[in-house]
């Protein structure tokens, strides 16, 4: 991710007084994004589901460019390790908007994503088959720890 897009990323997180804000790989008029188009379906599947175990629209949970405000919430969604190697940028969502044991979590409105001027995907990134069985996995227990979690608030 280019640094003029964590750049935008602090500046919109500060002036909308968000919780954390996402870069997303949208290919819209505009932008210059250049993905495979099996890594681009991809990346739809897996953020329909993480959007299914969330209760909300994500677009791109994998784009790694992320700032998250560090709140009391930020503070104990981290105290606990991951259970997920691939998938944590969802556990870390599900932990933030659930919140911790009979806490409420934090406002899904101070939770934005906003499009990537600029992406293209490297030569050589690979996603194999045993990874997609592996994030299917992590996927099934994050949505079990959220599916928790609500039912303790």
């Amino acid at each position: 991710t280019p640094v003029d897009d964590y750049v935008r990323l602090l500046d919109r997180a500060r002036g909308g007084g968000l919780d954390v804000v996402m870069d997303a790989r949208v290919a819209i008029h505009g932008a210059d994004i250049s993905r495979r188009p099996e890594r681009h379906y991809l990346g739809r599947v897996f953020a329909t589901f993480a959007s299914m175990i969330l209760g909300m629209a994500i677009y791109d949970t994998q784009c790694g460019a992320k700032v998250f405000r560090r709140t009391a919430a930020l503070v104990e969604a981290l105290e606990e390790p991951f259970r997920s190697r691939w998938a944590f940028d969802v556990e870390i969502l599900g932990r933030l908007l659930t919140g911790p044991e009979g806490r409420p979590g934090i406002d899904p409105r101070l939770v934005r994503e906003i499009p990537l001027e600029s992406w293209h995907d490297r030569p050589g990134s690979k996603v194999r088959a045993i990874d997609m069985v592996r994030v299917a996995g992590e996927l099934v227990l994050i949505a079990r720890d959220v599916r928790k979690r609500r039912a303790s608030r």
